[in-house]
């Protein structure tokens, strides 16, 4: 177990659940010495059982360990108790055989092992995920969960509970990330929800600034006899917002993989950079259908009608390939300007 850079209270948990991964492990180990039956090199019967029984005596003092962590981490009793009782059956089980040390309990005690260990380290890995690897990283930066964990997830043992961790930090609703289980990505995310919220003020609440900003505009930018209208910019720019919405949302449906609205919401917090550039790009597309004229006059600046509420909506659901055409024209415009422009300083300077 990594536990570098860590705070005192998952140290603390480090101090109980480490060692207790670390006696299972070796216990693991003795027992299939045990089943192997002498092979050349290995320690005698007599010493492999010797070493079982002082990881035995070890096995009372970890679970009252246990016990305090429970606890003292309330929000973990029931993962924190299911470990504890694991051991105490397994402390158990080795009382029973260890007088006999016979062959046929081994089997049955190594299965016990495995599934302590397994316990034990899908409880860790999420518990200390977030302090660790999540706490450094903005919102929205991917974390490579399976890549960073390759040396913990090497073994057969955790390629097993591999989708088991993934799905338990997809479900711990005090992850803070986003997790892709198909590829093994986690996105860091704001573990508050007041922070998530002002995700969605920002990628919902930028676009419509632009509708105050049109409306105050608007007149500045009318060609002569034009006969643009606040009402008609207001009401076609809310259409035209509404199909924005149904767009963000959705993209988030495609990729949340998963109908719940509060994966949805997660979705949208840790994509809210692209996502608030999109907003700006809502900005582009309209201006460039109505003020600077890049597209075929729609009358979406006139007036209100069936035609010009299609035509909105439209456009806000398409907003991403129509940014792209907008900025072209504007790359154009800005460029023929800029020779107007450097053609009148050369005729005023006689160059």
């Amino acid at each position: 177990m990594r536990s570098q850079s860590l705070p005192a209270d998952t140290v603390k948990a480090e101090a109980v659940l480490g060692p207790i991964d670390a006696d299972v492990n070796l216990l693991q180990q003795l027992l299939s010495q045990l089943s192997a039956g002498g092979q050349p090199g290995a320690p005698p019967r007599d010493e492999l059982l010797r070493r079982v029984e002082a990881q035995l005596e070890e096995m009372p003092g970890r679970i009252q360990a246990l016990q305090g962590l429970q606890q003292e981490y309330g929000d973990l009793a029931r993962e924190l108790e299911q470990v504890r009782n694991l051991l105490s059956h397994l402390e158990r089980e080795l009382r029973r055989w260890l007088p006999g040390g016979d062959a046929d309990g081994i089997a049955g005690l190594k299965r016990l092992c495995q599934e302590l260990l397994e316990q034990v380290r899908l409880l860790w890995i999420p518990w200390t995920i977030n302090q660790r690897d999540l706490a450094p990283l903005r919102v929205g930066t991917p974390f490579d969960f399976l890549q960073e964990y390759q040396q913990e997830l090497s073994t057969e043992l955790e390629r097993d509970i591999r989708p088991g961790v993934l799905h338990r930090l997809k479900r711990d609703r005090n992850l803070w990330g986003w997790v892709d289980e198909e590829g093994g990505i986690i996105y860091r995310a704001a573990p508050g929800a007041r922070r998530k919220l002002a995700s969605l003020a920002l990628v919902f609440g930028l676009p419509l600034l632009g509708l105050i900003a049109y409306i105050t505009l608007a007149p500045a930018f009318q060609p002569p006899g034009a006969g643009w209208n606040s009402w008609a910019v207001g009401v076609n720019y809310l259409i035209f917002f509404s199909g924005y919405v149904v767009h963000i949302v959705k993209k988030s449906l495609e990729g949340a993989k998963d109908p719940l609205m509060g994966d949805i919401l997660i979705w949208i917090h840790v994509r809210e950079t692209p996502l608030a550039w999109l907003g700006v790009s809502a900005w582009v597309v309209w201006a460039g259908m109505g003020m600077f004229g890049f597209f075929p006059d729609l009358g979406l600046f006139r007036q209100v009608s069936t035609s010009t509420a299609i035509t909105a909506f439209t456009a806000g659901i398409s907003v991403d390939s129509l940014a792209a055409t907008a900025l072209k024209q504007y790359q154009r415009k800005i460029s023929a300007q800029a020779q107007v422009l450097q053609g009148r300083i050369a005729g005023g300077t006689g160059v």
